[in-house]
């Protein structure tokens, strides 16, 4: 990182205490981004599947626009410790807060019982989170392209309700 930025290792932590130091300001940046970003996009939208829509998208232009900060977001929290993890915890878990009020919003209009909004607020970051391994922008030249077929098929998945018995 530090000859990315032209600039030595020892220069780089001159601004720096140390590395979990660097880690958590990647990360704690990385949320507070993604949820000022998301609370502006969201404001004054009623519908809950546009509210999902926005949030997906927003998630992965984000992540794209910066996949080193992904990476670091997905494997480096344990990384951090004392005061650093639980700012960037306490971050994570607003922003997986908003998306599972986002789903209950949805569920709620099924009346099946069937959904657990955490669960798919997991399976959904769980899918957002792993774009850098597979991401083809030859494939998807934009992240509105991606989000909305991302969110196609967790709204919908493969089979209507008809098909899903076979």
């Amino acid at each position: 990182m530090a000859s990315e930025l032209g600039i030595s290792l020892s220069g780089l932590y001159y601004y720096f205490k140390g590395k979990e130091e660097l880690l958590f300001r990647i990360q704690y940046h990385t949320f507070e981004a993604l949820i000022e970003d998301l609370d502006a996009k969201l404001s004054g939208v009623e519908n809950p599947v546009h509210k999902l829509r926005l949030l997906v998208h927003n998630h992965i232009e984000h992540f794209l626009a910066h996949i080193n900060e992904l990476k670091v977001c997905s494997f480096e929290l344990e990384s951090l410790s004392g005061e650093f993890e639980r700012k960037v915890r306490g971050l994570r878990r607003k922003y997986f807060l908003k998306l599972v009020a986002i789903l209950e919003e949805i569920i709620s209009t099924l009346d099946d019982g069937a959904h657990d909004p955490r669960v798919a607020a997991l399976a959904l970051f769980g899918t957002l989170n792993w774009i850098y391994t597979w991401y083809d922008p030859r494939r998807y030249p934009s992240a509105q392209k991606l989000a909305d077929s991302l969110c196609d098929l967790f709204l919908r998945g493969f089979l209507s309700p008809e098909r899903n018995s076979g």
